[in-house]
């Protein structure tokens, strides 16, 4: 993306589902199109037509949620990885509307915002097996994590649907405190960020420094196979993303009230 313009508003752009109404803003909106709403979580707006790109920090907006207790981690200790997350990663969100858009039909090159381009198209199977053997390596040279599991879990007999494995990837990304109740995220604790950025980065690189192929260099025919095409199927992803916006939604309220009272 290659903003030409400062940042604005984030906004919550999501599909519109079948029923013609916006799961978090209640508002209106187009089925099967995406939907974007600006303002707070209590008096939302549709900002389809704005054209700034919004910017959201989400340490500021969800690294302050409640820490994780050892009744939720009992229960299921993933639900105690997603805030940690922010912590350690930090990071910005990003939201660009057809308003904006610079090579949209018709875009008014005074006012468009933004565009994008494509540098590289890799496989999901290969960029996932540089970054978990990336983890992985990192693991075998300071917790050895991995080898504790049953069986051959790692490199080309990996199992990324073992719970061994799993717990042991977030293990090392995070950290052996920051994934219990109690512990802190921070940047410097676990694998370090730099490692981390060059194993996500690494499969856009030319083939010859380790990078993955270029799908854009293949057939069209072969870019559409089920197997290029796969999405993992979550079924509790969107009802957890609500609990995300809706806990949310309540620090906003507890914060309101606050700043009522002084």
């Amino acid at each position: 993306m290659r903003p030409s313009d400062s940042f604005g508003e984030y906004g919550r752009c999501n599909l519109c589902n079948a029923t013609g109404v916006d799961p978090f803003s209640r508002l209106p909106c187009t089925p099967h199109e995406y939907f974007c709403t600006c303002g707070t979580y209590f008096e939302p707006y549709a900002c389809n037509d704005i054209a700034a790109i919004g910017a959201e920090n989400i340490n500021v907006s969800f690294g302050g949620f409640p820490k994780c207790s050892w009744e939720t981690w009992v229960t299921g200790p993933w639900q105690c990885w997603g805030f940690a997350s922010v912590s350690k990663f930090g990071g910005m969100w990003y939201s660009t509307t057809r308003a904006g858009w610079c090579d949209a039909p018709g875009a008014d090159p005074a006012t468009c915002t933004w565009r994008a381009t494509v540098d590289k198209i890799v496989n999901k199977s290969c960029s996932d097996d540089i970054v978990h053997q990336a983890v992985e390596d990192y693991d075998a040279e300071h917790d050895a994590c991995f080898s504790t599991c049953p069986g051959p879990v790692t490199g080309s007999k990996r199992n990324t649907s073992s719970v061994c494995w799993i717990y042991c990837f977030y293990q090392t990304v995070m950290g052996k405190e920051t994934i219990m109740p109690g512990g802190k995220a921070r940047p410097n604790v676990g694998m370090p960020l730099a490692e981390l950025d060059a194993a996500f980065l690494k499969p856009f690189l030319p083939e010859s420094q380790g990078g993955c192929p270029d799908l854009a260099l293949r057939a069209p025919a072969e870019l559409l196979t089920r197997k290029d095409r796969a999405r993992p199927n979550w079924p509790g992803a969107t009802k957890l993303q609500n609990r995300i916006y809706e806990m949310y939604a309540e620090k906003q309220m507890v914060a309101a009230k606050s700043a009522a009272l002084f």
